[in-house]
């Protein structure tokens, strides 16, 4: 694949909030909500998507072949 400068930023900055985080999950996204809440709280607008239906994702709900 060729090196792109943007991944790569995005894949150090990444690993550098994960390492900071402890590689904890839960602590990882209470980071995101806080900085979101700055973000908000410094005047930026963010989009919310609605869910999408579940029949789109292709979900089977079928037994397994007998062997």
């Amino acid at each position: 694949m060729q090196e792109n400068e943007i991944h790569e930023e995005i894949y150090r900055v990444r690993a550098d909030l994960a390492r900071e985080c402890g590689y904890d999950v839960d602590k990882i996204l209470a980071r995101a909500r806080k900085d979101l809440g700055d973000l908000e709280a410094k005047g930026w607008k963010f989009v919310s998507l609605p869910p999408r239906p579940a029949e789109k994702f292709g979900v089977v709900n079928e037994d397994p072949p007998e062997s």
